[in-house]
């Protein structure tokens, strides 16, 4: 029970596919690039995630690529196989164990190395960090002052939060 492909449908998808990606992460390059001229700093804190991801660019692509290139003919025969001969069947966590070396390499080193720059490289140009960090400061100084209110109220801190927000503490003693 299954899908099948032909195999000009799965080439067509492998080069969209390579394709669209490419287009993408350059764009993502060049803006990244721009952003850059107008900072100051060093080099790497200006065009720090530019070059990541110029360095991921590659990477990503590689999987897809070999696809590519299989599918035109271009690199055909058993190093460009992803997975090993007579190694079946290739589903699940098995599929991960019967990869040859060219599908560790392509899938698993080069796919997630790159992804893993991408993201260290978006996390660097956005400041994510930065705003989280500032953001949990900004939560836990709340909490603080809540928990102050409310011992100051009497009310104990561990039972602060079964009390409505706008019920006045309970003075019966």
């Amino acid at each position: 029970m299954g899908i099948t492909a032909s195999a000009g449908a799965k080439a067509i998808s492998h080069t969209f596919s390579l394709v669209l990606t490419f287009a993408i992460l350059t764009n993502l390059l060049q803006y990244y690039a721009w952003k850059g001229v107008s900072k100051r700093g060093t080099n790497w804190q200006r065009f720090g995630p530019a070059m990541l991801i110029g360095i991921s660019i590659p990477l990503i692509c590689a999987d897809m690529t070999r696809h590519t290139l299989q599918d035109s003919g271009i690199w055909d025969g058993p190093s460009s196989h992803m997975y090993r001969p007579n190694c079946s069947p290739v589903q699940g966590l098995h599929g991960i164990l019967c990869l040859s070396v060219t599908g560790w390499l392509f899938t698993i080193v080069f796919t997630y190395s790159g992804f893993i720059l991408l993201i260290v490289s978006v996390v660097k140009a956005t400041n994510i960090h930065k705003v989280a960090a500032a953001a949990w400061r900004d939560i836990r100084r709340r909490r603080r002052g809540t928990e102050r209110r409310n011992l100051a109220a009497g009310v104990p801190s561990d039972a602060s939060h079964l009390l409505p927000h706008s019920a006045p503490p309970c003075n019966n003693v």
